[in-house]
């Protein structure tokens, strides 16, 4: 008998919280970036280049990006050749799209976190596409470190509405494949 994974909704309602899953999802980055530097067939690279420029387009469309955002980090993870990598990046995404959010929700800021995300990713992807897994590493380190910061700024009235909303989500969410 194995025990379904699962996250307190909680962990997506707070910045401390979304930190401390930043801390785990950090080290899974890092290493998925350093096996698609070294496992990538050139379809893989070719998917991660193709989400890479998706996410750029839809900010420039005037969408948040963060769809995009999460199909060029699950392009890395495919890239890994280990399909559990996928799996967790796709349960994480459920968590760190409030983290995601964060960077993109503040009009003032939104354009520049964008911009400061799409410079992170594109240095993930040319190390990746150069094969140099210790800088694919750095680079995915450097990026996570980006994104805790972008999150420690983030406007209190943010944490106090919407990521409550996010964390209702989840709960219906859970429930739902709970109680099919």
């Amino acid at each position: 008998h194995f025990a379904p994974l699962a996250l307190d909704p909680k962990a997506a309602v707070s910045a401390e919280e979304v930190l401390k899953l930043l801390e785990l999802r950090a080290s899974f980055e890092v290493q998925a970036c350093a096996l698609a530097a070294r496992r990538h067939t050139s379809e893989q690279l070719r998917r991660i280049h193709q989400h890479l420029d998706t996410i750029a387009n839809a900010v420039r469309a005037g969408n948040d990006g963060i769809a995009q955002d999460h199909a060029f980090h699950c392009a890395i993870c495919e890239a890994t050749d280990n399909e559990h990598y996928l799996a967790i990046e796709q349960f994480l995404f459920q968590y760190s799209r409030v983290g995601s959010r964060v960077s993109r929700a503040d009009p003032t800021r939104g354009l520049r976190y964008a911009t400061q995300t799409d410079i992170e990713h594109a240095r993930i992807y040319r190390a990746i596409a150069k094969r140099d897994e210790p800088s694919a590493a750095a680079a995915a380190q450097s990026h996570m470190t980006a994104v805790a910061e972008r999150i420690r700024g983030a406007d209190q009235r943010f944490w106090d509405e919407e990521a409550q909303s996010f964390a209702s989500q989840i709960v219906r969410q859970q429930h739902l494949l709970a109680n099919p």
